[in-house]
């Protein structure tokens, strides 16, 4: 088995700059694979199962991504904090 696809941009290509950031609410792992198909972005997720859960703390751990468990209630909080302590990996 492969995939495989054409990825076709429209409208303004984004551009990476400080304090800027896309937002896109449920995204699945292939929207963020043709995402990085233009350039690695860094993403907060949360944090899954299986072979997704590998892909994520073994491969995008390296991108500075950051993730979150939905059944922990302080995990906001934490998340909160890394996101202001790791935003200049994302700029």
């Amino acid at each position: 088995m492969s995939w495989s696809a054409v990825v076709k941009f429209h409208g303004p290509t984004p551009v990476a700059a400080p304090n800027r950031i896309w937002v896109a609410n449920h995204s699945s792992m292939i929207d963020y694979g043709i995402l990085n198909s233009y350039r690695p972005f860094c993403v907060i997720m949360q944090l899954q199962g299986g072979w997704v859960r590998f892909i994520q703390t073994n491969v995008l751990s390296g991108l500075g991504c950051l993730w979150f468990n939905r059944n922990d209630i302080k995990d906001r909080q934490i998340v909160g904090q890394r996101m202001k302590a790791s935003r200049h990996i994302c700029a």
